[in-house]
């Protein structure tokens, strides 16, 4: 009876042990990906930044070729996955992925942008941004963005002066 309890108990443990190895790596993939996807869009936000506080009578979206070409986006920078457009009514700059989800990238965005109330989702169509921290706001989304970016995409505002 002991053996057999025994042996119970490390049938239970090398199962447990199995499942948690399984599941461990794709958490990590996906948590290490979102962290990842964070740390772009930061640097892709500050180069475009850094490109209208240069350019300020440019409104619409910047071009990557021409964030590199004026040095604000490095060289040795991977191919950008985010999309921008500056609103020439508010001067309010977006940036967003497009087919880029939204929910696992907030936690990082919020640690890189210090909680800030201007990192957040898009709503459905013609809903106003949602910050992650305030919920829904009263900032519209241009219609270039709201056409682009997708419902829960995140969105990172930035008002450059």
């Amino acid at each position: 009876m002991l053996i057999q309890a025994a042996g119970l108990v490390l049938l239970i443990t090398l199962a447990g042990h199995v499942a948690t190895q399984r599941a461990d790596p794709v958490a990590g993939i996906t948590l290490a990906r979102a962290r990842d996807l964070a740390a772009s869009m930061a640097l892709y936000r500050q180069a475009v930044i850094e490109y209208h506080q240069q350019h300020a009578s440019v409104d619409g979206a910047v071009g990557e070729a021409a964030l590199r070409a004026g040095g604000h986006l490095p060289s040795w920078a991977p191919p950008a996955q985010w999309q921008n457009h500056r609103d020439a009514a508010t001067g309010i700059v977006y940036v967003f992925g497009a087919g880029v989800d939204g929910a696992a990238m907030l936690p990082h965005l919020l640690r890189l942008s210090q909680r800030s109330l201007l990192v957040g989702r898009s709503g459905y169509k013609n809903m106003p941004f949602q910050s992650a921290l305030h919920g829904a706001t009263t900032i519209a989304l241009p219609q270039a963005v709201a056409a682009t970016v997708a419902s829960g995409g995140p969105l990172w505002l930035a008002v450059p002066t």
